[in-house]
């Protein structure tokens, strides 16, 4: 989940950039992307857990239930890491001009 999250707010900070900033702390608090990544941070997990909780937990057991979450959250963060090293890098290349 947090391998997901860091890739995911890496992206989303090569798309939202904040450079009119005078002290470094402007940018952790102040920015949209941090905001996003947190929120779809809690959404992410809320909406599993209540999945589980409400329906699948009579159709699936626990253990295989975080063995799927497990392998979707690193498919994401994958997926993720190919967009930064693929598309990403011509988006930084963009910014840096």
């Amino acid at each position: 989940m947090l391998t997901w999250m860091a890739v995911f707010g890496l992206a989303l900070n090569l798309h939202l950039p904040k450079f009119d900033w005078i002290s470094e702390t402007v940018v952790i608090k102040q920015s949209a992307s941090v905001m996003i990544v947190l929120f779809a941070g809690m959404g992410f997990i809320a909406t599993p857990a209540l999945l589980y909780g409400l329906w699948l937990h009579a159709y699936l057991g626990m253990t295989a239930f975080l063995w799927i979450m497990t392998a979707l959250f690193a498919l994401l963060a994958y997926l993720g890491w190919r967009y930064l090293l693929t598309r990403g890098v011509k988006v930084l290349e963009r910014i840096a001009e």
